[in-house]
């Protein structure tokens, strides 16, 4: 995958397969198949998918009218929310703004916004993990601007 684009069509009609809390606030949603996955130590790891989004920091989770909740919400609340996601697909995948922030939005309506206010970068990621973990390519935001990057 060479393009947003490359990466938006990965994810368009796809369902949601897992979705997990990594360090802090940063959550993962694995798209597709999952494969088991092992941490650096040996011990079994969070399980991946063809496709990974992650967004650390600030994020939101939207409806048409209000804001569901926040990384910056009680962890129960928006924990149970995203994990909510499983079995859900994704309708839409945008950019937003003038550093490149990442929307998704599911099929029943509701948005998961990265919404950075640290200083710095956005930060959120897409994986394509279709050759594997260790060969993936990635789209991220650096200096501003979109960059991909392969493994």
């Amino acid at each position: 995958m060479k393009s947003f684009e490359d990466f938006r069509a990965a994810l368009l009609g796809q369902g949601i397969s897992h979705v997990w809390r990594g360090y802090g606030s940063a959550i993962f949603l694995e798209i597709g198949t999952l494969v088991a996955s092992k941490r650096r130590n040996g011990e079994p790891g969070e399980p991946h998918g063809s496709v990974t989004v992650m967004i650390q920091g600030d994020w939101r989770v939207e409806d048409q009218t209000s804001i569901i909740c926040g990384s910056g919400d009680d962890e129960k609340l928006w924990l149970q929310t995203v994990k909510g996601f499983v079995g859900r697909a994704i309708s839409e995948v945008e950019l937003s703004g003038r550093l490149p922030e990442l929307a998704v939005t599911l099929d029943d309506g509701l948005r998961l916004h990265s919404f950075c206010t640290a200083q710095g970068q956005p930060e959120w990621t897409i994986f394509n993990n279709r050759r594997g973990r260790e060969n993936a390519d990635w789209l991220s935001v650096e200096n501003g601007r979109l960059v991909f990057q392969s493994a």
